[in-house]
């Protein structure tokens, strides 16, 4: 069974005001296998900013064979993150890490 959880955040410019925009999950696969045999999609979620907070619910990825990776458009620029823990997560606390 695919195994969810809730990432979350803030983007504020260095004044303190909320930033404007958009935050965009894309997932390195888009089909996972799970044990029991069945096919699930990956979720890609793009959450708009409000007062420049967001929250998406994320496709974990440490519970599939081969290991994948979100890479994550931001305000702020682009980062690859895992997603390995029960949430809800703050986007903060996986950045960076880099694929090997």
């Amino acid at each position: 069974m695919m195994k969810i959880t809730t990432v979350e955040g803030r983007f504020v410019h260095e004044d303190g005001q909320p930033a404007l925009g958009w935050v965009k999950f894309i997932p390195s696969k888009i089909w996972l296998d799970d044990q029991d045999g069945k096919t699930y999609p990956t979720l890609a979620p793009e959450a708009a900013l409000e007062d420049g907070r967001f929250s998406v619910e994320l496709t974990r990825t440490d519970t599939y064979e081969f290991p994948w990776f979100y890479t994550v458009e931001t305000p702020i620029g682009s980062f690859t993150i895992w997603v390995e823990q029960d949430g809800p997560i703050n986007l903060k606390s996986l950045l960076p890490r880099t694929a090997t």
